[in-house]
């Protein structure tokens, strides 16, 4: 990954999709097979599909967050407006508890999904993005699949969220379309690029696929921006006590992590602790894979009673802290404790140094 590797985890010689054949904190560890790699990443799948019927055979009223989608998607496709749909209630579903908070690219997305029953759509959905992260991953060797372990990672698939394809697209720029998708966490995902070659064709991939939604739905920004207005719960992890300290990142600007970390902070949004699987995508030994897993699921788990109490907003306040305290301080932690070392588009190194020049003149 071009720098990006951590102090206990050196490079050795061998290339891979992402990076040189790694040694983990047990020794040498061989890059799998392209084979395998497909395997392990349908097992993962298969393991995604399974959890996801099984949670609609247990709780029948569960509402995963990808249902807005689906909702949607559908109403796209009746020529009807998508962002009426979820608020009215279509295709045998009731109104929603919120209004639809995705701009049209995502509804583009979710329509080859809308063909099939909602469970088996909610299920297709988790299962292919959670297996492409796992195909990704597998790039730096079988250990760094522990990061499917993490809270981010049952996350995305329990809510069938869109963090999966955020994870992708931090380390394969050609799934930038997903950027489009939530643009705001997509922002934070783009500030990884390690090229300008890497900005152009993710932002290439978000640009056709919002193209199509214009085509499809011309006054969709609108609608979308409407159903954004007003909502107290994005709100950036800055404007939070202690989040300007996650700013500190911009220490280590050269590396991809540390710029996602910093663009983070800044961006509102829902504070989803599943937005974290990005940081699970980098460069962590396998021990930091284990210690950053167990403390997002402390931060899941300590917003868990909120989540429990009903009270959405309520909840968010609470988990915006853990997130905070348990997941993003002792990621910057790590980020700080690695030379500012890394791949960066040129630009980002032309803007640190007028900066620099800047801080040195005052």
């Amino acid at each position: 990954m071009g720098g990006a590797w951590p102090l206990d985890c050196p490079p050795q010689h061998g290339p891979s999709a992402l990076g040189p054949t790694l040694v983990s904190d047990e020794g040498p560890n061989p890059i799998p097979t392209r084979r395998a790699r497909i395997l392990a990443a349908a097992i993962v799948a298969g393991v995604a599909v399974a959890y996801t019927y099984s949670v609609a055979a247990r709780s029948p009223g569960f509402v995963s967050d990808f249902d807005q989608i689906w909702v949607a998607a559908r109403a796209l496709m009746a020529g009807e407006n998508p962002y009426r749909a979820v608020t009215t209630g279509f295709a045998g579903v009731s109104a929603l508890s919120f209004p639809l908070f995705y701009p049209a690219p995502a509804l583009v997305a979710g329509v080859p999904f809308a063909f099939l029953p909602l469970v088996a759509a909610r299920a297709a959905f988790a299962a292919v993005s959670i297996g492409v992260v796992a195909y990704l991953l597998t790039a730096r060797g079988w250990w760094a699949l522990a990061a499917l372990l993490s809270a981010p990672a049952f996350l995305t698939v329990s809510l069938v969220q869109w963090s999966g394809w955020l994870a992708a697209a931090a380390v394969a720029p050609s799934l930038g379309w997903a950027l489009a998708c939530k643009p705001n966490a997509g922002l934070s995902v783009l500030c990884t690029a390690r090229s300008a070659r890497a900005v152009w064709v993710a932002l290439a991939s978000a640009t056709s696929m919002a193209l199509v939604s214009f085509a499809l739905q011309p006054g969709w920004v609108g609608d979308w921006l409407s159903a954004l207005r007003g909502q107290p719960h994005f709100r950036p992890y800055v404007l939070r006590p202690g989040g300007f300290l996650l700013l500190l990142a911009l220490l280590r600007w050269r590396r991809p992590e540390a710029r996602w970390l910093a663009a983070l902070a800044c961006i509102p949004g829902t504070p989803g602790l599943q937005e974290a699987l990005v940081f699970f995508m980098f460069a962590l030994s396998f021990r930091q894979l284990l210690v950053m897993g167990l403390l997002s699921h402390a931060a899941m788990w300590v917003a868990y009673p909120a989540r429990q109490a009903g009270d959405f907003y309520s909840y968010v306040e609470v988990a915006a802290m853990a997130n905070l305290a348990l997941m993003y301080l002792p990621a910057l932690v790590l980020v700080l404790r690695r030379p500012n070392e890394g791949d960066a588009p040129h630009f980002v190194d032309r803007v640190a140094g007028v900066l620099a020049a800047l801080a040195r003149r005052s």
